[in-house]
């Protein structure tokens, strides 16, 4: 059996045949991956599909852009934000995130490849185990 693959526009599913999803970070476009608003949305769908996959026994959260793993918020998500109600709701969202992989019931990996920083670290303490190079 092969593996399953599934893009998105900020992440790619590859759910191996040992029931590991490795869920690839690669924002389109962009020399880093920044946590923003693109981003989020395709979280969501990723959490859908690894937690509504009786298969997948544990997820591996690796980046697609070599040296670097998350740098953190998009800056200019941020800079857009017109109202310090919008840049909490930003946050909040954020966080509500990453408490999603804290609680689920299937152990998440941050594969740290290079840097990390700001809501990167946070991404990566919100899983269960983190490696680091």
């Amino acid at each position: 059996a092969g593996a399953a693959a599934t893009a998105l526009d900020y992440f790619r599913i590859e759910v191996l045949p040992d029931g590991i999803a490795l869920v690839t970070i690669d924002c389109p476009g962009e020399s880093v991956n920044t946590l923003s608003a693109g981003m989020m949305a395709d979280f969501e769908k990723v959490m859908a599909a690894v937690e509504g996959d009786a298969s997948v026994k544990a997820v591996v959260l690796a980046s697609g852009k070599p040296g670097t793993w998350v740098a953190g918020a998009d800056i200019k998500m941020l800079e857009a934000a017109k109202s310090a109600e919008e840049l909490t709701a930003l946050a909040h969202n954020g966080q509500k995130a990453m408490d999603r992989i804290a609680a689920s019931k299937k152990p998440f990996v941050a594969a740290v490849d290079g840097t990390c920083m700001g809501g990167g670290l946070e991404l990566a303490l919100a899983c269960h185990y983190r490696i680091a190079t």
